[in-house]
This record gives C-alpha cells, sequence and structure tokens, in this order.
C-alpha cells in the first residue's frame, strides 16, 4: 500500500457495533465513510437525524470521517459511492457490512412482506458490498472485507429470514475467502453483545415466557457492550490480520474463537450381514463408500 490515508466503509455505522468499530478505525488513523439511512430497528420507520453521529465523533476526537445515508439495498448508489472514495482518496481499502434489520420471522411464522425486508438488508445487502468492492480490491492488488454473521445462522435456532440471511454470509465467506485475489480477505465475524437488536429480541422472549434470563440470571446483562468489539472488528481488516481470509470468527468480549465450516466425511458402511454372523465383516462382504457433509 501507498502512505496514503487509509479508507473504510463502515456499513450499519451509525449506532452498535458498526459505530463501535468505525470509531477504533478513526482513533487509528483511517478515514472512515459511516453508511446508515438512520431508520427503525425493523427498517420500515426514518429516523430524526441524532444531535451527535458516528462520523461526529470521529472527528471531534480528531480523526477523519463523514456519513453517508445510502441504503446497502440500492446496488447502484453502493457502487457509486464506493467508487467516488477511490477517485477522492484513491483507494477503498476495507469494508465492514453490519447493517441489518430486525423482524418477527420465524419457520412457521412471518409474512412475506418481512421475510424479503430482512433478506433485503443482512444478505442482498452483503452481495451489494461484495459486488462493488472486491472489483476495486482486485485492481488495486489490496483490500478488505468483513462481514457479520450470526450464531443464529450457524446452529439451529428458530430465526426465520435472520438465520437464512447469516447462515447465507457465513457460506460466501468460507467459499469466497479462498477465491479471493492476491492481496483481498474476505471474513466475518459472528459477534454478541448487548445491542439494541438483542435487547429487541430478549424483550419479545421476555414477553413470551420463553427466555431472557435463567435463574434470575439475565442473559443480556453478561453480554459485552458493542464498544468491546470495536478494537477486535478495527484488528481483523488491519495488516496484521492480511494473513486470515474464509474465516468466521465468534467474538464475544474478552473470547474470540474460529467456527468450523462444514466439512466432507467419508464414512464406510457396509452390506447387511447374514442373520448370525459375528461382529465383523463377513468374507466376501462388501463396502461400500458413502460421502456426507455434515455441520461438526
Amino acid at each position: 500500500m501507498s502512505s496514503r490515508q487509509r479508507v473504510a466503509v463502515v456499513t450499519g455505522g451509525g449506532g452498535g457495533i458498526g459505530a463501535a468499530i468505525a470509531e477504533e478505525l478513526g482513533r487509528g488513523g483511517w478515514f472512515v465513510v459511516t453508511v446508515d439511512p438512520l431508520v427503525s430497528l425493523d427498517g420500515s420507520e426514518q429516523l430524526q437525524e441524532p444531535e451527535e453521529s458516528t462520523a461526529g465523533r470521529i472527528v471531534a476526537a480528531g480523526g477523519s470521517a463523514r456519513a453517508s445515508s445510502v441504503s446497502v439495498t440500492d446496488g447502484e448508489a453502493v457502487r457509486d459511492l464506493f467508487g467516488e472514495l477511490v477517485d477522492e482518496h484513491g483507494g477503498l481499502d476495507a469494508v465492514v457490512h453490519v447493517a441489518g434489520i430486525t423482524r418477527q420471522t420465524g419457520f412457521a411464522h412471518g409474512t412475506e412482506e418481512d421475510w424479503l425486508a430482512v433478506l433485503a438488508v443482512h444478505l442482498e445487502g452483503f452481495l451489494n458490498v461484495l459486488d462493488a468492492a472486491l472489483p476495486l480490491m482486485a485492481a488495486a492488488g489490496y483490500g478488505r472485507v468483513l462481514g457479520v454473521t450470526s450464531g443464529s445462522g450457524w446452529r439451529a435456532a428458530d430465526a426465520g429470514a435472520y438465520s437464512c440471511a447469516k447462515r447465507a454470509v457465513a457460506a460466501l465467506t468460507w467459499q469466497l475467502g479462498r477465491q479471493a485475489p492476491p492481496g483481498v480477505t474476505v471474513n466475518a465475524m459472528s459477534p454478541i453483545a448487548a445491542t439494541r437488536m438483542v435487547a429487541a429480541a430478549v424483550e419479545r422472549a421476555r414477553r413470551a415466557g420463553t427466555s431472557g434470563s435463567r435463574g434470575g440470571f439475565s442473559l443480556f446483562a453478561s453480554m459485552p457492550g458493542p464498544e468491546h468489539l470495536g478494537p477486535l472488528g478495527a484488528h481483523f481488516i488491519g495488516d496484521g490480520f492480511g494473513w486470515c481470509t474464509g474465516r468466521v470468527l465468534f467474538a464475544g468480549g474478552s473470547e474470540m474463537a474460529v467456527i468450523d465450516e462444514p466439512r466432507l466425511l467419508e464414512v464406510a458402511q457396509h452390506a447387511r450381514r447374514p442373520a448370525g454372523a459375528r461382529a465383523g465383516l463377513a468374507d466376501g462382504e462388501d463396502l461400500h463408500a458413502a460421502n456426507l457433509t455434515t455441520d461438526v
């Protein structure tokens, strides 16, 4: 890379984990663009401009930043924004895709409108970011993409569209990470933190009487705040982490782990043995190889 100022885009940078990562990057000397249309948690209502924005806090602290109201669901607008950054600043070094909304969908409930709205932000939004960023990064020979997935996407969870979208983000990361051109990495973070989205989910579960605490212990209260994930997210797109690509990384405050992708298992099974046959294969019995793909 040249000596110019590094440029990062953080979608969903208006608050929560996105804001924490953006502010950490600002402290690290990056020029940060926070992309956030400032809508309600379910994406249905436009929110008022806050008195203090993430970009404003970065600038007030001596950093460089600006805010964009572009929605990740608008692929053309995302491409235009990324292109402008390359023209104005000489490159696009990193994109962190945190943008997301939440609606009540499950595998037995939820309207088509709600399913499509959630998929549009979490999955199509990530695809729009990849479509806009990867060609620019490939041409420059350098770039970092960090997506955000969730445990709801890689373990059993009745979270409907959210689970499906987050599983797809993880799958794209595992596959694209291997295909990324030299100098470009694609990873994803699977965070757990006390965000507005998690708080809303906990409240819904509390009202339904299905979750929220165990024996008086609040699961939400035990989660780290979003600010604790800022340094980790910034590290994942830094030069010191350029050796890693195609990985999904669990992040929960002081805890971090690599989430293994599904992998091929070879299982040997034999034909049915005659009644009374001893344990083991009978003489002349054939072995048949079966390949199974499983989550382990």
